[in-house]
């Protein structure tokens, strides 16, 4: 277990939950049919232009629904800068296709067997939401997706990416930042015609004294892979120590961890912790985040039960009203599962409720079908959903209430195995 922090004033109070000047807020929107600008606002965070935003997309077409295919993305912009990773995998397929591209000059891709089918970039921040605008669409389907919109008077915000090798790399940002969060696909960027599937994301916090990092990652996937013991393609990993989790290829024989090493008063440093030819030259997406001590912020992991139940999490130190989880499938801190990578953010709010966003891909599964793969994406506006496979849910749960140390979540269903789900808290001080 990690110990928690909070990166704000030395007041731990927090708003009640409730309230109606949000500096943080998660909703969902859907891709339009045919090009051109698209505004996204929050009702929750009305009274605020916000100042950075965080995209989620899916290639899901209806919320609750599992379609086929492994699809995972992450964008982000703060006004000037903004980036977009994603990565796909082929459902069914013996020989399975891969996909994954990253680029400076947008903040939303999706992409199937056929490369990128929708692209926006970023165009201005408007009261309560954003305008993006779409140069790419599927005139034939629209597609849901998560986002996240933060605000403040004080909120510093930068994204976007960087390489990491060993050796280090610090990023200017001009000020000190105390949420960090990183995203990684095992590639250079810009890249739009690699063949591989890998997606990795973390999370640093800084308290002015202490680095914690936590990261999720899913490697592998190389395209056409269906030799016997190919599960090692699939291999979904969980570090408490490191911002975007393990990266490797086949049979991680490239495997690299990535750290925040070092934060300061205008910057922070980050590095591989091995010298090989990846780490040197792929980079990663982040955003930067600093409140100057508006904002209460506590990070740790929790896990769920094994049955459907209720569970407090507690020792937050304050009454949260925004919730940021990443659900995985690892049994164990600092481990990993061959075979059935799969994870997705669940995100919650006082005012917005329950939203998360999932994928698994399965290798070498069922057994009845060795050299085949299970590929599955899903998203959901109304509660915390894992998916499992495309009958079977993971974990369906929802945070029904925050309380003064932390949040109550009410499971309706889960798996007989669970994973620490590393957990960020904020509150308007």
């Amino acid at each position: 277990m990690i110990p928690g922090i909070v990166a704000a004033q030395g007041s731990a109070g927090g708003g009640a939950a409730g309230t109606t000047d949000q500096l943080f807020a998660v909703g969902a929107f859907a891709t339009p049919l045919s090009t051109g600008n698209q505004d996204i606002t929050l009702a929750s965070i009305s009274d605020h232009t916000p100042k950075a935003a965080l995209f989620f997309p899916t290639v899901a077409t209806e919320a609750t629904t599992i379609f086929d295919d492994a699809f995972i993305g992450r964008g982000a912009a703060d006004g000037t800068n903004e980036f977009a990773l994603c990565t796909w995998s082929q459902h069914g397929a013996a020989g399975n296709t891969n996909h994954r591209a990253g680029v400076t000059d947008a903040c939303v891709l999706i992409e199937d067997a056929s490369g990128i089918i929708a692209e926006a970039s970023f165009v201005s921040f408007i009261p309560g939401g954003i305008r993006i605008n779409w140069t790419t669409v599927d005139a034939s389907n629209s597609y849901k997706c998560l986002i996240v919109l933060l605000a403040g008077d004080n909120l510093s915000a930068q994204a976007g990416t960087t390489l990491h090798p060993a050796a280090g790399t610090t990023v200017s940002l001009g000020f000190e930042p105390e949420i960090i969060f990183t995203f990684g696909y095992n590639d250079t960027i810009p890249e739009t015609t690699s063949t591989e599937f890998s997606f990795s994301e973390g999370i640093t916090t800084w308290d002015g004294a202490t680095i914690l990092d936590q990261g999720v990652a899913t490697v592998g996937g190389l395209e056409g892979a269906s030799a016997s013991g190919s599960e090692d393609t699939r291999r979904l990993q969980y570090y408490s120590n490191a911002v975007s989790g393990a990266q490797a290829l086949r049979n991680a024989t490239t495997q690299y961890l990535t750290f925040v090493t070092a934060v300061d008063a205008t910057s922070f440093t980050i590095r591989a912790n091995n010298n090989n030819t990846p780490a040197n030259t792929h980079q990663v997406g982040y955003l930067a985040l600093s409140w100057v001590g508006d904002v209460a912020i506590h990070f740790d992991d929790f896990t769920a039960p094994f049955s459907g139940s209720p569970q407090t999490v507690s020792g937050v130190g304050f009454r949260p009203t925004f919730v940021y989880a990443v659900m995985n499938y690892v049994p164990s801190t600092n481990g990993f599962q061959l075979g059935i990578p799969g994870y997705g953010p669940a995100i919650a709010s006082a005012e917005d409720g329950n939203f998360s966003a999932c994928f698994v891909a399965k290798h070498n599964w069922p057994a009845s079908a060795p050299n085949t793969t299970q590929e599955f994406t899903s998203m959901s506006e109304t509660v915390l959903r894992k998916i499992a496979s495309p009958t079977v849910n993971g974990s369906i749960g929802e945070i029904f209430q925050f309380n003064p140390d932390g949040f109550d979540l009410n499971w309706s269903e889960n798996q007989a195995w669970d994973s620490p789900w590393p957990f960020l808290c904020l509150a308007k001080i």
